[in-house]
């Protein structure tokens, strides 16, 4: 890991993440706010990830990344479980739905913790999975099953190998 970080999130700076995929622009405008001006006058940053004593601002970055990607993922899901619910109603009488506010028009923004430690928050691997759907949405399929809350080794084991064989499948070979 510490390889990786010497050799990997070093490079990682406002100037260059300008020019890399969606998900980040958030992320460089509150780490690189965080990084010009004291967090207490920014108002900007969550103090969490302005005032590290453990990770350097590329690794804010990364940390900020990856929740508005999984925040994004577990919108989504709750978006097409609520479009799924009132699928099912919309076939009924339609008693308590309101007039002119259809189910599919609610957002639903889920307020997922923020990720804040690299070892803890991508244990059970959903922040990872959430990552893979951003950039590649077809293997929900081989994503499919995953614990969603573990509590047991075989069900961290169980969500390690559908990520593994999620990376598998794009041609990313890596073990357990």
């Amino acid at each position: 890991l510490q390889i990786f970080k010497v050799f990997v999130f070093a490079r990682l700076s406002p100037k260059m993440l300008r020019s890399m995929p969606p998900g980040y622009e958030g992320a460089l405008t509150e780490a690189s706010s965080s990084a010009l001006a004291p967090a207490a006058t920014t108002g900007i940053i969550k103090p969490v990830l302005s005032q590290s004593n453990v990770y350097s601002l590329p690794e804010n970055i990364l940390l900020k990344w990856l929740t508005q990607l999984h925040r994004e993922r577990l919108s989504l899901q709750a978006r097409a479980a609520a479009n799924a619910s009132s699928s099912h109603h919309h076939g009924h009488h339609g008693h308590g739905h309101g007039h002119g506010h259809g189910h599919g028009h609610h957002r639903h923004h889920v307020h997922a913790p923020a990720i804040v430690n690299f070892e803890t928050d991508l244990r059970d691997g959903q922040v990872l999975a959430s990552v893979l759907l951003a950039y590649v949405p077809s293997l929900q399929k081989r994503l499919a099953g995953m614990y969603p809350q573990c509590t047991h080794s075989e069900q961290y084991q169980h969500n390690a190998l559908r990520i593994i064989g999620a990376l598998h499948h794009v041609g990313l070979d890596f073990g357990v």
